[in-house]
């Protein structure tokens, strides 16, 4: 069901004018799959589904609340009613009768007026196909439409329409074009059109586009802090770098931070836009898919507090003597970064004491370092809850007797420093450790009462002994001063979990057909022939299910399970210990692995028009997702089916993959080594 949702004032009418006019409700029930309702319409709808009912009941509906627009010729119902009169008939064995006759009392409406009629009932019914036709229609009249006051009112009427039946999950290509091309013909810069990334219309779209009214200018700055940046709007002139928008003031402004999806925001003179978790770059797109590169040097941010004036922290890179040379060039890399670095040589000791200020540990983890601490046991005096594993190459982390490294970032192209497609990921690592103890809290300086109290409250609060009353008093305080504790803010989500408190609510709006498939398939009584059969036929009528296919910006829609942190049997009874990882629940589809294709991942270089997909950034180098692989020519796979198990993959296409996904989704996505493919098979127990 796509119709859009009620409001709560919505919610409330409907509640009472069924609880005030019981009686009009049937009959309104029958006329919600108009989109407007005329005096003979109402009539014959009552003569012919509620003939008990008497004639006073069509006025009672006329001038009941569930209208919101109304004249001597038709009414309106509120979209929000409307939707819940349409959940109520889809579940009535009558819809099919009532469709039959809705579309036999509007056939002498106009063309437009029938398709948008049609096209709510596809949302109802759950038929993207359908829509999708619907809306290729009306493509091909804005394309052979030779009169512009004809193409502005289909503008308007995608404007109209494209909110009521188009699924915020399912983004197809007729609605981004569509909602594209009415935004930039009526120059409106509505929610309703902001569906995804925006790329140059089509030669033959482009052209019957209306002159605009206006193209507004602006200059843009850049500035940055240690964890966020902020885009300034200026007055042209004020600014160095210019923005060209193809309306008016306000306008639409799309930001990719890079290796990140992206969102809209409306802006003007002076407006601001705050961009978490810094990026090298960020990618401007403006609606005609005009785009405009702006690279961050990550100074100090005009308007927000001096860098320079933020608490003195101090995170010391800890390093085996084999790796000195490796550990120096991230060390000198990293004060580029207004990072303070100091190294440290492993000693096989505790090597830093515990007394003071807590200390933030990085610990680079190399086979040397495997092979140093081979025997030996991290020491147990340091708070190691405050520090990670920074891996540089494929040597196995560390397993049991290594503390509580429950952070461990994988960093293969090290070499490449600034040019490492990792390289961004692993400063937003920092930077995100460093924010969840509120180091750079412009409120609160770490020396200051506040942060003394902070603490005690949080060692109160970490006693088992602590009684729930006091808990809940704890709870209030740290609200007021600024609950510093991971879980209990708003923070993005960057993996996706399983929380294991509730379940994920399951998706119901499908076809009839593909709901009876899924409801077979879910059945543990369903043999394993009949399975593939299903899943074939599924492949064939768009398979819904999570972890499959591709998600609303075309990348692998990855279903990650979380494995714990913990012990488990390894291979003949050995027992191992492994921190929190997650891995995907089902192999990687044939879908998925071509949208690795689709983007060009064997390509050098990056397609024209990568933005839409890869959120890209022009014809620069893409990121190198082959370095030091053997890159063969893509195999066709043994079973065509989307949703089948991608074959005829080799290790090399498997970690150029994984690669091109880190940089798609922002955090490090690879290949689970021998000991984690075996816990996750395993569990906890033999």
């Amino acid at each position: 069901m796509s119709w859009l949702q009620p409001n709560p004032f919505e919610q409330q009418l409907f509640l009472d004018t069924a609880k005030r006019w019981p009686e009009i409700m049937d009959l309104a029930r029958v006329l919600c799959l108009t989109t407007r309702i005329e005096p003979l319409l109402l009539r014959n709808a009552r003569r012919r589904f509620v003939p008990q009912a008497g004639p006073e009941i069509e006025s009672l509906l006329w001038f009941s609340p569930l209208v919101v627009a109304r004249s001597s010729r038709h009414i309106i119902f509120h979209h929000g009613a409307a939707r819940q009169l349409a959940d109520q008939l889809r579940k009535s064995p009558e819809i099919g009768q009532v469709w039959d006759y809705t579309r036999l009392a509007t056939r002498h409406w106009s063309p437009e007026e029938r398709l948008e009629r049609d096209l709510r009932y596809c949302a109802l019914s759950g038929d993207q196909d359908g829509i999708r036709k619907g809306l290729r229609d009306i493509l091909r009249r804005i394309k052979a439409e030779p009169n512009e006051a004809e193409r502005i009112a289909l503008a308007r009427w995608v404007k109209r329409s494209l909110p009521v039946i188009n699924n915020p999950g399912i983004q197809s290509e007729e609605s981004l074009l569509l909602a594209q091309y009415a935004s930039l013909a009526l120059s409106d810069s509505g929610s309703w059109s902001q569906l995804g990334p925006p790329s140059v219309l089509p030669d033959w779209l482009a052209a019957n586009l209306p002159a605009p009214l206006e193209q507004a200018q602006l200059g843009v700055n850049l500035h940055a802090d240690v964890s966020r940046q902020v885009l300034v709007f200026k007055a042209p002139g004020q600014s160095t770098q210019q923005l060209t928008f193809p309306t008016p003031l306000p306008a639409d402004i799309y930001v990719v931070p890079e290796g990140r999806e992206g969102q809209w925001y409306t802006v003007g003179t002076d407006s601001r836009i705050e961009v978490r978790n810094r990026s090298p770059r960020l990618m401007l797109v403006t609606r005609d898919g005009r785009q405009y590169s702006l690279r961050s040097d990550f100074e100090r941010v005009e308007g927000l507090r001096d860098a320079e004036e933020r608490p003195s922290v101090t995170i010391y890179l800890c390093y085996v003597e084999a790796d000195r040379g490796q550990a120096e060039q991230i060390q000198e890399w990293l004060e580029t970064k207004k990072f303070d670095v100091e190294l440290v040589q492993e000693s096989g000791r505790p090597n830093l004491s515990k007394d003071g200020p807590k200390l933030w540990m990085i610990r680079l983890w190399t086979r040397n370092a495997l092979k140093f601490w081979e025997g030996r046991k991290f020491p147990e005096e340091i708070e190691l809850e405050n520090s990670f594993i920074l891996r540089t190459d494929p040597s196995e982390p560390p397993v049991s007797g290594a503390g509580g490294f429950s952070r461990v970032f994988d960093w293969s192209d090290w070499v490449r420093l600034e040019e490492s497609s990792e390289a961004g990921q692993f400063l937003n690592q920092i930077n995100k450790w460093l924010e969840q103890e509120k180091l750079y809290d412009e409120a609160l300086g770490a020396d200051s009462p506040a942060a003394d109290e902070i603490d005690r409250l949080l060692k109160q609060i970490n006693d088992p002994a602590t009684e729930p009353p006091r808990r809940l008093e704890i709870g209030d305080r740290l609200a007021e001063l600024g609950d510093p504790r991971s879980g209990v803010g708003v923070r993005e989500i960057r993996i996706p979990v399983e929380s294991g408190v509730a379940e994920k609510p399951q998706e119901t709006a499908f076809s009839p057909e593909i709901q009876a498939y899924l409801d077979e398939i879910n059945d543990i009584k369903t043999k394993p022939p009949r399975r593939l059969e299903i899943g074939d036929e599924l492949a064939r009528l768009g398979d819904p299910r999570e972890g499959v296919g591709l998600d609303k910006n075309g990348l692998p829609d990855i279903d990650w399970v979380e494995i714990p942190a913990g012990k488990f049997i390894y291979q003949d009874g050995q027992t191992l210990e492994l921190p929190t990882f997650y891995i995907a629940r089902y192999p990687v589809t044939n879908a998925q692995f071509q949208a690795f294709v689709d983007a060009g991942g064997y390509q050098t270089r990056q397609p024209k028009g990568g933005l839409k997909r890869l959120f890209g950034f022009g014809e620069k180098p893409v990121q190198d997702f082959w370095q030091n692989l053997i890159r063969p020519e893509p195999q066709v796979s043994t079973w065509p089916e989307p949703n089948r198990p991608k074959t005829n993959v080799n290790w090399y296409e498997a970690v150029a993959f994984c690669r091109w996904l880190s940089a798609m989704r922002g955090f490090a996505i690879r290949l689970p080594d021998e000991r984690e493919w075996e816990k996750a098979a395993r569990g906890p127990k033999a």
